[in-house]
């Protein structure tokens, strides 16, 4: 019963693969014999599309080429199937998040969309997010013995993360990078209503989304679900990164096309990172955390947590006392600095906790603090990037801002180097590491 509906959800994902193919081939014909099927070309006006041949052959080669790629793999029951089927329904929602942005709304862009979204849900389950569904050898497990697992304390993967945070964080990075692509293509139209200083900072985030941040999540995620400790405390900080980075999309950028994915990218980071919180493992949080990085990842926190409070501070005190509006969120023309309230109400607390558990051995401390420096270390880079970015758009760089930030990051860097090794799980708590003790004791 349980393979036969295996066999049945990828019958389903094949056929929504093939009709996604077929559709996305039939709008190529369209765009390059009825100049985009009647859509005036001035809509291409802001993006870096001139004509509509170019979104024809984006249209027919990656989008229906992914589609039917994916369905072919999964016919012939290739191993890297559900990875170019993830691709391809990601694919499509991209798609229309652009055809959205650039056209406006359609009826047809949410039947599409539901197509994309239905193809990873299709794919999620085939991956084990429903495993009840997939492997038949946990449906022959007791109930609560599955609950156990989905919730990552059961005793067959007592240290991995549960498939459901590994799909939300997954889910997020992959949106995310959607976004961050349709915002470089248009960036017109995504922040031509913000100022010149918050567009440049929106464009160098949007970079380093695509480029590091999605990669790195998917790379942690994916670790952390097959038990490492180490992947799965860096992963804490990542989506941290994503929850605090989508909070300020969200609230400080114009509505526009991508409210909605953002919002969404916000959800389900937020929710990852709580249950990737919440599900660490007995073993993880009693772990001792013992070396000579420890000392210096404490101090390096709470100086760091200090330094940048006493910096915000400093700006906006003055701001007050004069009775005039934030300085930084001026620069935004925004009501206040959505920096600002986020460090001093969450972020810099949080890091000068996190330092000061670490001095002390104690177990929190550990579980937070390689994350603290990964979220330290990610927020330089976009500071980093965007006197670069206004470099090349036109505008007035900051190039002052880079030595400070490139020494900060450089330094976290290297605490975090310093901290990694001292992480380390009891010997055999880990799946891999049971694993090689069972062989050691059969060998035996």
């Amino acid at each position: 019963m349980i393979l036969r509906l295996s066999r049945t959800l990828s019958v389903v994902l094949i056929t929504l693969l093939m009709f996604g193919a077929l559709s996305a081939f039939g709008g190529a014909v369209l765009a390059f014999t009825s100049h985009g099927a009647g859509i005036a070309l001035d809509e291409l006006a802001g993006s870096w599309f001139s004509s509509f041949v170019v979104l024809g052959l984006i249209l027919g080669v990656v989008v229906g080429g992914t589609q039917s790629v994916a369905a072919v793999a999964l016919l012939m029951r290739r191993q890297w199937a559900p990875m170019i089927a993830a691709v391809a329904g990601f694919g499509m929602l991209i798609w229309i998040f652009t055809e959205v942005a650039l056209f406006g709304y359609s009826w047809l862009q949410s039947l599409y969309f539901g197509l994309g979204l239905l193809e990873l849900i299709l794919v999620l389950a085939r991956l084990g997010i429903a495993p009840a569904t997939v492997h038949p050898r946990l449906s022959a497990s007791p109930p609560g013995d599955q609950r156990a697992l989905v919730s990552g304390t059961g005793t067959r993967g007592p240290n991995r993360l549960p498939p459901l945070w590994t799909g939300f964080g997954a889910g997020a990075a992959l949106l995310a990078a959607a976004g961050s692509i349709i915002a470089l293509l248009i960036p017109e139209r995504i922040y031509g209503l913000e100022t010149p200083v918050l567009a440049d900072a929106g464009i160098a985030q949007d970079l380093v989304n695509l480029f590091l941040v999605t990669p790195l999540t998917l790379v942690f995620a994916g670790y952390a679900f097959r038990g490492s400790l180490r992947s799965w405390l860096c992963l804490i900080g990542v989506l941290a990164f994503t929850v605090y980075n989508y909070a300020i999309y969200a609230f400080s950028i114009h509505f526009g096309p991508l409210f909605l994915l953002w919002v969404a990218v916000l959800g389900l980071s937020g929710f990852s990172l709580a249950g990737t919180a919440a599900t660490l493992s007995t073993a993880i949080r009693r772990e001792r955390v013992a070396g000579p990085g420890v000392h210096l990842s404490g101090w390096f926190l709470i100086a760091a947590a200090v330094v940048f409070a006493v910096l915000w501070l400093s700006e906006i005190v003055p701001d007050l006392l004069a009775g005039r509006p934030s300085t930084s969120a001026a620069n935004w023309k925004v009501p206040t600095d959505p920096v600002h309230v986020l460090d001093l109400a969450f972020f810099l607390p949080a890091v000068f906790i996190s330092g000061s558990l670490l001095l002390r051995r104690h177990p929190v401390g550990g579980a937070t603090a390689a994350g603290s420096l990964v979220f330290l270390s990610l927020t330089c880079l976009p500071i980093l990037l965007t006197p670069v970015v206004a470099s090349l758009r036109g505008d007035a760089p900051q190039w002052s801002i880079m030595l400070p930030m490139g020494v900060i990051a450089a330094a976290t860097l290297v605490v975090l180097g310093r901290l990694l090794p001292a992480m380390k799980p009891p010997a055999g708590s880990l799946p891999e590491e049971s694993g090689r003790a069972t062989r050691q004791a059969r060998t035996t």
